[in-house]
């Protein structure tokens, strides 16, 4: 018989004090994996710590005044035909100038809904200004701006594909319902390189929501399923304690090393034993692999030898994929800000994300607004990063963002590509059941460590 696996539920509060719970230097010289992790700042002297003390417990009162009222104040998205100004970040138009713009509510692969009267071009600037259905099976944008009255929704009845650089949402909305029969869907970010001249902070290919709506709804999967049994180097198939939600033939998974690591098996002499291998068929509780496990995958035993704790095998596979078009190339990234309405479920975010666990080197600027130095490793370009996420309202015992299934791949190579997900300065959020596999640094990241009110659970 099956088990049920029990939540574990972590109400995060602000905690100045907090240390890492993953040493990023440990990923960084022996190119370890993590498949979910979580880490906080560490407070290095004691001006820090006061400081940092100070921001938290002024955050927490905020965050607890605006708990009571039930609202978080409405500010407006600020845009000129150059840039967006918000409170921590100034973000250029890349969807401007335009190239076309939709003048009436209909398909993408309608001529009739743009002003140009053809579809959209792989250069083109596009404005979304009506309620635009996206229908195209492998459409292409150079930019896309969805802006306040407009949107942009996925027709699950096909598959579809859309190729850009990059895609703001400015006041509209942005999305994927998934429903009986619905087809997959894939953003792909064009591997085009970064103009620091134009966007010295390098903002561009990615999906930058500033403000309006996000709502990506993939297909409802199990993220983690217990094994019942240990398994061991040479086996084809996996027994779980009970039957996955919507495992199918050729899904991506991985099974964890679980090793009892010695000591110079860690640090530069780690070599890992995690197995990624791609479903060949499931039934019931057991799934069958597309090649035999190379390791044998033990779990945690008593001194008397009885395994109290059976490892997890995760399922990376998602209907809705988010990804670089290549990881070796310009790598997109997810950046989503101040009030707009989240709700991620069941998305995968494929070889996302720039920054890097080497040392920060951000662009800079003198007291002029001008560029003095164009960094190398910016700051906060992240798979998938709650950027100053505020939501729209503040309801007691509701989330303000949901980030609920989603899976964070980031491929096989070893790299230094940091943290699957980053909340930073973000509240009282739902983080839950996500897979997360090969980044660099931690899984989860509560970036400031005053992050308030966040609930982050794992079936355990």
């Amino acid at each position: 018989m099956g088990t049920a696996f029990t939540p574990l539920h972590l109400l995060l509060l602000a905690e100045p004090f907090a240390h890492h719970l993953v040493d990023r230097r440990l990923h960084a010289s022996g190119g370890n994996r993590l498949t979910a992790a979580i880490a906080l700042p560490i407070i290095r002297d004691e001006a820090e710590r006061k400081k940092v003390m100070y921001t938290s417990w002024t955050k927490l009162v905020l965050a607890v005044l605006l708990f009571l009222l039930g609202t978080v104040p409405s500010v407006a998205l600020t845009c000129s035909p150059t840039s967006c100004v918000l409170p921590h970040d100034t973000i250029p138009r890349f969807d401007l100038p335009a190239t076309i713009a939709s003048v009436q509510a209909g398909r993408w692969s309608a001529a009739s809904t743009w002003d140009r009267g053809r579809v959209p071009a792989a250069r083109d600037k596009v404005q979304i200004l009506h309620a635009v259905v996206y229908d195209a099976a492998n459409g292409q944008a150079g930019a896309i701006g969805i802006q306040a009255g407009g949107a942009l929704t996925v027709n699950t009845a096909s598959a579809t594909r859309l190729t850009v650089d990059t895609l703001m949402v400015l006041g509209g909305a942005f999305g994927y319902q998934d429903a009986s029969g619905a087809q997959p869907f894939e953003l792909v970010f064009r591997d085009t390189p970064l103009n620091t001249t134009s966007d010295p902070s390098q903002y561009s290919n990615g999906l930058l929501a500033l403000d309006g709506q996000v709502t990506l709804k993939g297909a409802a999967k199990t993220s983690f399923a217990k094994l019942f049994t240990e398994p061991a180097a040479g086996a084809t198939t996996l027994t779980l304690q009970q039957a996955p939600l919507n495992w199918q033939v050729s899904d991506r998974i991985t099974i964890p090393d679980t090793r009892q690591l010695g000591y110079t098996e860690t640090g530069t002499g780690y070599v890992s034993q995690t197995e990624e291998r791609t479903l060949q068929s499931v039934s019931g509780s057991v799934a069958t692999l597309n090649a035999a496990l190379t390791y044998l995958h033990r779990g945690g035993k008593t001194a008397s030898g009885v395994v109290e704790f059976y490892p997890h095998v995760q399922n990376l596979s998602r209907s809705v994929v988010i990804k670089s078009a290549n990881p070796a190339g310009t790598r997109g990234h997810v950046f989503i800000s101040e009030h707009v309405k989240l709700d991620l479920r069941y998305v995968l975010f494929r070889d996302l994300g720039r920054t890097t666990t080497n040392p920060l080197d951000n662009t800079t600027y003198n007291a002029q607004g001008q560029v003095t130095h164009i960094g190398t490793n910016q700051v906060g370009r992240y798979p998938l990063h709650a950027h100053h996420l505020y939501g729209q309202t503040a309801i007691p015992g509701v989330p303000q963002f949901h980030i609920i299934g989603n899976a964070v791949d980031g491929g096989t190579a070893t790299h230094l590509f940091k943290w699957g997900i980053a909340i930073h300065d973000s509240h009282y959020g739902l983080v839950q059941d996500n897979a997360i596999y090969n980044v660099s640094g931690a899984g989860v990241m509560f970036e400031d460590g005053s992050e308030t009110g966040n609930f982050w659970i794992i079936p355990w």
